[in-house]
Order: C-alpha cells, then structure tokens, then sequence
C-alpha cells in the first residue's frame, strides 16, 4: 500500500495552518500554562460559542424554569415565570363608588342637608320680610296720618288717612316679596340668606345644579301640599332616607350641605 503525500506533495512546503488550529502533526493547541482549563461543555479554541435561548423561557424539551436555590416556590395561582399576571375579579356589590344624585360623584358628594338646618334657615328667611314688613308698614302708616283721634269712652285709636297705605306696604313687604326673594335666590343659586348662613342649597336631581327662576316659582306655590296634612311635609326629612319634603318629591329636588 503506497504512502499518500502530504498536503503541498513531497518535499513541497506545507499549507499555513488556519489561526486558532493546530500545525499539521501537531496535537491540539493546550492553555497556556498557570491558567485553568475550560469548563465542562466549554466550545474549543476558535469555536463560536453554544447559543442559549432568551432568559426566562426553558428551552426545547425542557420542563418550566424553576427558581433559584434557596428561594421559596411562587405561591399557588401565581403565573409562571415569563408571562403575565392575571386579571382581577371584579369588586362585590356594593363596594367603592354609590349611586348619587346628577353632578355629584357617587359616594363621595355632599350630604343631604338635615331637617334642623332647614328649619333654622327658614326661621332666617322668614325673619327677613316679618320683622322689616311690620316696622315698615307701620312707619309710612304713621308717617301719612294726618289726623287721627282716641275715643275717650272706648280708648280706641281711628285713622282718617294713611292707615290703607302702611296696610299696602305691608302686604307687598310680607306677601309680594318673599315671592321675589324665593324665586331669585333659589333660582339663581339655590341659596337664600338663610340657608347661606346654614351652608345648604337646593339642586335639581337630574342636573345637580340650581333649579331656574320657574322651578322655583312653582316651589314656592308648591309648599300649599307641606302645610295642608298638619303641616306634615314640612316634617318629613327627619325621616326620609333622602330628607325631601313632599315638595322636593314632587318637583325631584335635593336639599344638600355644602
């Protein structure tokens, strides 16, 4: 059997070994001496190095990737590693935000007013026009009497003149005015005097907002149903769920704090 010739043929120069191999009839190029060999599994010299696939996913044929050592287990019902977490169930009946009125947050708005500060407001407002309009009144009666005599028998006290006008006076001060009163301030704002210093206002339960100049004429007039059964409406707030007055049912409105 005859003896190949070597690469380059006899006695002709051999080829230049690559970079990173050895000569030819040579073994295998060693680390150099003081360093350690490569780890088990460890590509050789001039190799490229294994591809790994992407952290945190196992790879093909492998079971999940568990957690390192000396680290406790997920909990159960907790997602593997690498994807996401569940959504939440959502919250019971009943918790978070309540239904409300139109315009308020839902649970979180202004109380309805209690009756008590409806009562004292309505005192205010009613002092306004019932002390003014008697002293008024009584003032451009007198002021317009020009003659005027006391019967000695009786002592009764009769006007000549003067006495149907401080009368007049009196009727617009406490009849025609309130009307106006009412119907602007509950109109506009939805707070009187009254119920300014008491810090409550009527609002529309649909808009949450003031309930206009007509709503609150047809308020005003409306009352007639509050004080006919005993006044008995005007009492109804200490205990209704929502302190309305068969008035404020009627028109759907709210009387709240602010």
């Amino acid at each position: 059997m005859s003896q190949q010739p070597p690469p380059g043929g006899w006695g002709g120069t051999p080829e230049e070994p690559q970079p990173g191999q050895p000569q030819w009839g040579q073994p295998p190029q060693q680390p150099p001496q003081g360093y350690p060999p490569p780890p088990p599994g460890y590509p050789p010299q001039g190799q490229p190095p294994q591809q790994y696939p992407p952290q945190g996913q196992p790879q093909w044929g492998q079971p999940p990737q568990q957690p390192p050592q000396g680290y406790p287990p997920p909990p159960p019902g907790y997602p593997p590693q690498g994807q996401p977490p569940p959504a939440y169930p959502p919250p019971p009946p009943g918790y978070g935000y309540q239904p409300g009125y139109a315009g308020q947050a839902p649970g979180y708005g202004p109380t309805y007013a209690e009756w008590w500060r409806r009562a004292i407001a309505s005192l205010i407002d009613g002092a306004i026009f019932s002390i003014p309009g008697w002293l008024i009144g009584a003032m451009i009666g007198f002021g317009t009497t020009q003659n005027f005599h006391v019967n000695q028998t009786t002592g009764q006290i009769s006007f000549e003149r003067g006495f149907a006008a401080g009368y007049i006076a009196f009727l617009l001060l406490s009849g025609v005015a309130p009307i106006a009163y009412y119907t602007y301030f509950h109109g506009k704002t939805g707070q009187t005097l009254g119920k300014m210093a008491l810090r409550i206002k009527i609002i529309g339960a649909a808009t949450g907002a003031p309930i206009g100049y007509g709503m609150a004429l047809a308020r005003y007039f409306c009352h007639i149903i509050d004080a006919a059964p005993c006044s008995l409406g005007y009492l109804w707030p200490i205990w209704d769920e929502r302190k309305q007055t068969f008035t404020d049912k009627v028109l759907k409105t709210y009387v709240i704090n602010v």
